[in-house]
């Protein structure tokens, strides 16, 4: 599990999926150090009183059961316990009773906002969406709003992506890659009109007729070739994006992000080509 799987775990949580609370049992498979980068973020806050139900693992049921406590007392601290019906008494670590409060989504809209430069405060509607404001990237402007529908998404004039897929860590922080954001927000086709192209292109053209030589489309269509051609050689964009596809499908990495991240600069590739490479590439299977 890397850092990106955490942020999409609450962000799961945080559309109404699961508990407002989260146990020392779900951190138990965090990669070490998330703890206390998602408390540092607000994006989870440690509660002084301890849990009241624990699973049992004494037995291969697994049972969650409600947490006894014995109090302090004669200099002996105090002890936490589970009395399971097959093995009676099970001691459990106080620490093992730890949880967390998640963050309201105001304080998560609040973090996406200050990753996006925005200055003003995150405006709520009553459609669980927060109105983040006018976003700029080079030449490119969207007015983008964070819609906490399952799953959280960004989205702007009939376009949506979600924000999990643009959460990406560098140096132990987490991080909304702007650039690829716009590149699937602002650049891709809207929602609505995806595959439009596929659905009118003609049945022949695979047979249309060659435009005749030195004309305008005749010279168009030579640039593109030699393009296709260019981009296809070794070391060319086509070839680094296969490349990096291939280095996904071996399973080396957990996570499109962290395999984007990891291999980029030696591929030569931009964080976010290379993660858009991946974006239709299947998903790892669990081995069995």
């Amino acid at each position: 599990m890397t850092l990106d799987d955490v942020a999409r775990e609450l962000l799961h949580y945080l559309a109404g999926k699961g508990e407002p609370f989260i146990t020392w049992e779900q951190t138990r498979y965090w990669p070490k150090g998330a703890i206390g980068i998602f408390t540092e973020l607000g994006w989870i806050t440690p509660v002084s009183t301890p849990a009241k139900w624990t699973r049992c693992i004494k037995c291969e049921e697994n049972c969650a059961m409600p947490v006894r406590i014995d109090p302090a007392k004669d200099r002996e601290p105090m002890r936490a316990f589970v009395d399971c019906n097959r093995v009676d008494r099970m001691y459990v670590p106080v620490e093992q009773l730890q949880q967390w409060q998640l963050a309201e989504q105001d304080e998560v809209a609040r973090w996406v906002s200050k990753q996006l430069d925005l200055k003003g405060k995150p405006k709520k509607d009553e459609a669980n969406s927060y109105k983040l404001g006018a976003v700029d990237e080079g030449k490119r402007r969207a007015f983008l709003e964070l819609d906490f529908t399952y799953p959280v998404f960004f989205k702007t004039s009939g376009r949506s992506y979600p924000l999990g897929e643009v959460i990406f860590t560098r140096n132990e922080r987490l991080i909304i890659d702007r650039e690829f954001l716009f590149d699937m927000l602002v650049d891709s086709p809207p929602d609505s009109l995806a595959g439009i192209e596929q659905i009118h292109q003609p049945e022949n053209a695979d047979q249309m007729p060659e435009p005749e030589p030195n004309s305008p489309e005749w010279r168009s269509e030579a640039a593109r070739k030699a393009a296709n051609a260019r981009h296809a050689q070794p070391g060319g964009s086509r070839d680094k994006q296969q490349r990096i596809r291939d280095i996904w499908a071996t399973g080396k990495y957990q996570s499109k992000n962290q395999c984007a991240e990891k291999e980029c600069d030696a591929l030569g590739m931009s964080f976010s080509s290379a993660r858009k490479a991946l974006i239709n590439t299947p998903a790892l299977q669990p081995q069995p």
